[in-house]
């Protein structure tokens, strides 16, 4: 699997509706989920309900609910609040937890504006999770001059980059009839396991 390509993501994610971007979105979104969890179980700071609400606003598009902009926004603004500065906290889940709720506020903006680099920007910060994710644990050294190398061909990267194709793929035809819809949420939502394999 080659590298993240944020110009080839975007110009795959322009000729996708919008409930498909919604939902390549959420799926993004609901693989960083589990991250934020875990931080808060570990750090004692934090507030996943706040993101899994945004979530699930985001789901309730897919279904057929527009939210106004006032409650998109509120719940934007209750996202912003739960994002944890990185230097107060020692744990490398400080900035996984970083990524999914900025990923969710990104996807509520997208919901307001339509903005496609939205949604390439979300896809980019599960790739930065794994990355430093990956970086931390197998402790690897900056000036290594293997480093990116090392970092593409890891099982982590390799799942996600492969998972985000795939992603890409099912969404192509993706209709947004009911039954769709049903079957993204029962196989997307609330995993079991983050892209880093942080337990939800």
């Amino acid at each position: 699997m080659d590298a993240f390509n944020g110009s080839a993501l975007e110009r795959n994610l322009a000729s996708l509706s919008r409930e498909a971007l919604v939902a390549f979105g959420l799926s993004c979104c609901e693989r960083l989920y589990p991250n934020y969890v875990a931080f808060k179980r570990e750090a004692g700071w934090g507030d996943p309900d706040v993101l899994r609400y945004g979530l699930d606003l985001a789901w309730g598009v897919l279904e057929g609910f527009e939210p106004s902009q006032e409650s998109v926004n509120s719940a934007r603004q209750q996202v912003r609040r739960a994002e944890p500065e990185t230097e107060d906290f020692d744990t490398i889940l400080v900035s996984s937890a970083l990524d999914a709720s900025a990923s969710v506020g990104l996807l509520l903006k997208f919901i307001e504006d339509g903005g496609v680099g939205s949604i390439v920007e979300i896809a980019s910060l599960c790739r930065d999770t794994v990355d430093m994710f990956v970086q931390d644990q197998d402790g690897l050294v900056p000036n290594d001059p293997k480093l990116e190398e090392r970092i593409l061909n890891h099982r982590l990267m390799q799942r996600e980059l492969q998972r985000q194709q795939d992603d890409l793929l099912v969404l192509r035809s993706f209709s947004g009839l009911p039954t769709e819809v049903a079957r993204l949420r029962e196989n997307w939502r609330n995993p079991q396991k983050s892209n880093i394999d942080q337990s939800g």
